[in-house]
């Protein structure tokens, strides 16, 4: 586990793996990449350090001290943009998951609470009086509980707006739930409830958890390809 770190627990169950049952899924170049991911040995500078005490591993894009695959996954301010793609792309296919399931769909209502702070969950599902919020988010697996943290978190975060979200929702029930998806594929038994009581069926489960696997490549490969150039630091990486 010194490599692979204590994230990999999310790791241990058919939704988090369905790329690895069918190659055809990623392809060959991104299913080696995903293992590279899994095993902390993606060539992000941090990796092709080792043994290379001269080498520069600062960030190719930002200069941050020290460019970890964690830093690149879910901090580097120069590819913003895509990881807000990556979130809204899994936003999306919750959606369209949902559009045949007798729900009503509102993206990102907005509530003000009584100090007139804006609060704007990412998606909410109205049906016969009931209302369930979902802001979905891709965390890097950082430990076991990453992702159970990350659902909690949510809730908390917009528990303190339930009454205005009821009346926004014109609902007398509401439910606030998270949906944590590992960066590398990760997952935790309470997005899987979240995605039940939406009523999206388990074996589609492993398709989000799947995304989430494709978006952080596509993330990766932007970082690498739009790097700054130094061949004297180490190899620059293209797409597949």
């Amino acid at each position: 586990m010194t490599v692979v770190g204590p994230g990999a627990k999310t790791w241990c169950t058919k939704t988090s793996n369905a790329w690895a049952i069918n190659t055809r899924i990623l392809g060959e170049g991104r299913f080696t990449r995903t293992i590279q991911m899994r095993t902390n040995t993606y060539p992000v500078r941090a990796t092709l350090k080792r043994g290379r005490p001269r080498m520069n591993e600062s960030c190719r894009r930002c200069d941050y001290p020290k460019e970890t695959l964690g830093h690149v996954i879910s901090a580097c301010p120069g590819i913003k943009e895509a990881r807000i793609r990556r979130h809204n792309q899994i936003v999306s296919m919750l959606a369209r998951e949902t559009s045949d399931r007798g729900w009503r769909i509102f993206r990102e209502p907005r509530v003000l609470n009584d100090q007139g702070r804006a609060f704007k969950p990412d998606i909410a599902f109205v049906k016969e009086g009931r209302a369930i919020v979902v802001d979905p988010t891709v965390k890097f697996e950082q430990g076991e509980d990453t992702l159970a943290d990350g659902n909690r978190q949510k809730t908390e975060y917009y528990q303190p707006v339930e009454t205005e979200l009821k009346q926004v929702l014109g609902v007398e029930h509401l439910t606030i739930r998270g949906l944590a998806i590992g960066a590398r594929g990760g997952w935790t038994p309470s997005s899987g409830e979240t995605l039940r009581q939406l009523g999206v069926p388990k074996y589609r489960w492993s398709h989000y958890a799947t995304k989430a696997i494709l978006s952080t490549m596509d993330l990766l490969e932007i970082h690498n390809r739009r790097g700054k150039s130094d061949p004297t630091q180490g190899p620059q990486l293209g797409g597949d």
